[in-house]
């Protein structure tokens, strides 16, 4: 791969992190899933923002919970954690207020709180129909690993912390047990907990790529890009490295202003997934931003042959054609784009589609 795996690990203290501190504090509003406050240490105009949203929106005060989180976004603009209170705060009330914008932020700076976004919403689903999960098959290691990575992959989140902590509990400390569930615990905004699990399994397993790659995306996260990369760079020099590895590389060396290297990595992906349009998407960017705008077109086109109804695609390649002096080109792919998003549009309101959005089906009422 041409890569070099550094065995010098680096570990930063954190304890002064703003980012980190707020996304391991337990002090975001989650309605119906709250849990014990972690022990503050600290105290500060940002914890005390977040506690007093916190209050507000417990008490069911989701308008002054709004403003706070506003006043804690206009003083910390790059803390992901005030947008993310913002929005889920915005969906107990008639108007999501700021909510695409909050969202957009979101991916932008610890895309980790979009997955969090949605296992709050899954677990107050689950919560409001009583879910519950099968027994699992404790009799053996493997199959208690199997069992909890299944529930991951189902958005189980809790349910599969709980497995690969009896998991570690019966038998031991284990590489593949603690990277697990630092990642379920990554996903469930434990920041602190998610930290310990994967240098922990790293001391065990040193060349586990998949835990350099999970402490790349808390050091991400958190802004410490320099380290970030040098995990992102060791996960992807081991073993076991696999496309997501490279695609997320590629989104922060994109952030970075780093094309070269984002073009490469982005090139990578499709060697080894050439089936995805996402990677022809952000690779067409990619070469777009460099001026290489025929390049563009044709990766807007290979992703368009694989999705051919994203109409979002097509709005992109209708630019890219304009800058290629294509009008006639860039209208037929606008009107085209137009009318997928009216079928999208009308397929969504019809009630059996409606109905089915997020799992509220009426057969589950």
């Amino acid at each position: 791969m041409g890569e070099r795996f550094n065995n010098n690990v680096m570990k930063k203290d954190l304890s002064s992190n703003l980012d980190y501190i707020l996304a391991s504090s337990g002090l975001f509003p989650m309605q119906m899933r709250r849990e014990n406050l972690a022990h503050m240490e600290h105290s500060n105009y940002a914890l005390d923002l977040a506690k007093k949203g916190l209050d507000a929106f417990e008490k069911d005060q989701f308008e002054l919970a709004l403003d706070i989180y506003a006043e804690a976004i206009a003083a910390f603009p790059d803390a992901p954690f005030f947008y993310a209170c913002r929005y889920y705060t915005g969906l107990h009330v008639d108007v999501a207020q700021d909510g695409i914008h909050d969202y957009r932020a979101l991916a932008r700076l610890d895309r980790i709180y979009c997955d969090f976004i949605f296992y709050l919403l899954k677990s107050a689903e689950d919560q409001f129909f009583e879910s519950s999960v099968d027994e699992v098959d404790s009799s053996s290691a493997d199959a208690l690993y199997a069992a909890g990575k299944r529930l991951r992959e189902e958005g189980e989140i809790d349910y599969a912390i709980a497995v690969f902590t009896a998991g570690i509990t019966k038998f031991n400390e284990n590489a593949k047990f603690l990277i697990q569930r630092g990642g379920g615990y990554l996903t469930s905004l434990r920041y602190d907990l998610a930290y310990r699990d994967l240098y922990r399994a790293i001391d065990l397993s040193p060349e586990s790529a998949l835990a350099h790659f999970s402490l790349g995306m808390i050091y991400d996260g958190v802004k410490e890009y320099d380290t970030a990369l040098a995990f992102y760079d060791n996960a992807i020099s081991l073993p076991g490295a696999d496309v997501r590895m490279y695609a997320q590389r590629a989104g922060f060396h994109s952030a970075r202003k780093n094309l070269d290297r984002a073009l490469n990595d982005y090139t990578r992906c499709i060697e080894l997934d050439n089936q995805n349009p996402d990677y022809f998407i952000d690779r067409s960017f990619i070469h777009e931003e460099v001026g290489n705008y025929a390049a563009a077109l044709q990766d807007t086109s290979e992703a368009i042959a694989l999705d051919p109804q994203n109409s979002e695609v097509y709005l992109h390649r209708a630019d890219i054609k304009v800058k290629l002096g294509d009008y006639d080109g860039a209208e037929l792919d606008r009107n085209f784009s137009q009318e997928l998003g009216e079928a999208d549009f009308k397929k969504l309101y019809q009630e059996d589609d409606f109905d089915k959005i997020d799992g509220w089906d009426k057969e589950n009422l």
